[in-house]
Protein backbone atom coordinates (compact mmCIF):
# COMPACT_ATOMS: atom_id res chain seq x y z
CA UNK A 1 0.00 0.00 0.00
CA UNK A 2 1.42 3.44 -0.89
CA UNK A 3 2.34 5.84 1.93
CA UNK A 4 -0.36 8.46 2.59
CA UNK A 5 0.61 12.07 1.80
CA UNK A 6 0.81 14.94 4.29
CA UNK A 7 -2.49 15.54 6.06
CA UNK A 8 -4.75 13.03 7.76
CA UNK A 9 -5.41 10.56 4.94
CA UNK A 10 -5.30 6.93 5.98
CA UNK A 11 -6.88 3.54 5.39
CA UNK A 12 -7.87 0.46 7.34
CA UNK A 13 -9.13 -3.04 6.62
CA UNK A 14 -12.14 -4.71 8.19
CA UNK A 15 -12.85 -8.24 7.01
CA UNK A 16 -12.82 -8.22 3.21
CA UNK A 17 -13.47 -4.45 3.06
CA UNK A 18 -10.94 -1.64 2.88
CA UNK A 19 -11.76 1.94 3.90
CA UNK A 20 -9.85 4.90 2.45
CA UNK A 21 -10.27 8.04 4.55
CA UNK A 22 -9.51 11.32 2.79
CA UNK A 23 -8.59 14.72 4.23
CA UNK A 24 -10.99 17.34 2.86
CA UNK A 25 -9.37 20.29 4.66
CA UNK A 26 -5.56 20.32 4.22
CA UNK A 27 -5.59 20.78 0.42
CA UNK A 28 -8.91 22.60 0.07
CA UNK A 29 -9.05 25.87 -1.86
CA UNK A 30 -10.17 28.72 0.44
CA UNK A 31 -13.90 29.47 0.25
CA UNK A 32 -13.20 33.14 -0.48
CA UNK A 33 -11.51 32.24 -3.79
CA UNK A 34 -14.15 32.96 -6.42
CA UNK A 35 -12.14 32.53 -9.63
CA UNK A 36 -9.84 29.89 -11.02
CA UNK A 37 -9.67 26.21 -10.38
CA UNK A 38 -10.83 25.02 -6.97
CA UNK A 39 -9.88 21.74 -5.35
CA UNK A 40 -10.76 19.77 -2.29
CA UNK A 41 -8.26 16.90 -2.11
CA UNK A 42 -5.07 18.03 -3.88
CA UNK A 43 -2.97 16.14 -6.44
CA UNK A 44 -0.79 14.25 -3.92
CA UNK A 45 -3.79 12.86 -2.06
CA UNK A 46 -5.63 11.89 -5.25
CA UNK A 47 -2.53 10.13 -6.59
CA UNK A 48 -2.22 8.25 -3.29
CA UNK A 49 -5.89 7.21 -3.50
CA UNK A 50 -5.57 5.98 -7.09
CA UNK A 51 -2.46 3.92 -6.30
CA UNK A 52 -4.00 2.58 -3.08
CA UNK A 53 -7.16 1.48 -4.92
CA UNK A 54 -5.08 -0.18 -7.66
CA UNK A 55 -3.02 -2.16 -5.16
CA UNK A 56 -5.93 -3.09 -2.87
CA UNK A 57 -6.89 -6.77 -2.80
CA UNK A 58 -10.08 -6.16 -0.78
CA UNK A 59 -13.41 -7.32 -2.22
CA UNK A 60 -15.15 -4.13 -1.09
CA UNK A 61 -13.61 -0.66 -1.17
CA UNK A 62 -15.07 2.44 0.51
CA UNK A 63 -13.81 5.97 -0.10
CA UNK A 64 -14.81 8.30 2.74
CA UNK A 65 -14.32 11.97 3.54
CA UNK A 66 -15.63 14.22 6.24
CA UNK A 67 -15.85 17.94 6.69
Amino acid sequence: MPQAPEGISTFFEWGDAEFFLLDGRTYRTPNRRLTGRRQMFGPAQLEWLIEALKSSKATFKFVCTGS
